[in-house]
């Protein structure tokens, strides 16, 4: 199915070689047959039409699979200066760093990860945030400060999903 995907898009293609989601679609196609090459030119291609953070993390994902690991962390990077609410982007960078070794900023990657997924209402990202946060909990006591911040946040933003909350600002001048 992903062949003859890739195949239509590229018809489309050749009519309207600006369409940067058909070449986005078409990356993610070509990673699911494991075309890493083809899949990150896509990508490069849909990103010199239009920036976008998804395009980006796309890239992202496909430099982890072929193990060009800083390559992948400036695109996780450039997407979270485009959406400083990536919890995806904030996720896998902070794996990159701990693969690094560099405990850390993965400590602060994944924290951030954390809240930005809850902000999305994403419990499945903000929980895996939690458990890689408690991974590197067992050297640091700064860390697991931050696991137990998390937990509760992700507590408390799931007992209350529920409540409609107003925001409101307020002019205290």
């Amino acid at each position: 199915y992903y062949k003859k995907s890739i195949q239509i898009i590229n018809q489309i293609l050749k009519k309207n070689p600006q369409e940067h989601n058909l070449l986005f679609l078409k990356g993610r196609a070509e990673l699911m047959i494991n075309q890493y090459n083809k899949a990150a030119s896509s990508f490069l291609d849909a990103l010199s039409i239009k920036i976008d953070d998804d395009y980006l993390n796309g890239l992202g994902f496909t430099y982890t699979k072929l193990s060009q690991y800083d390559k992948a962390f400036a695109a996780y990077n450039k997407a979270i200066t485009i959406n400083n609410k990536n919890s995806y982007s904030y996720f896998n960078s902070g794996l990159i760093l701990e693969l690094k070794g560099r405990y850390d900023e993965a400590e602060d990657y994944f924290y951030s990860a954390g809240t930005s997924a809850l902000l999305e209402k994403d419990f499945t990202r903000a929980n895996n945030s939690l458990q890689a946060l408690k991974r590197l909990s067992k050297t640091s006591t700064k860390t697991q400060i931050k696991v137990e911040k998390l937990h509760k946040l992700i507590k408390e933003f799931y007992e209350d999903q529920d409540k409609n909350y107003k925001t409101t600002k307020v002019n205290l001048m």
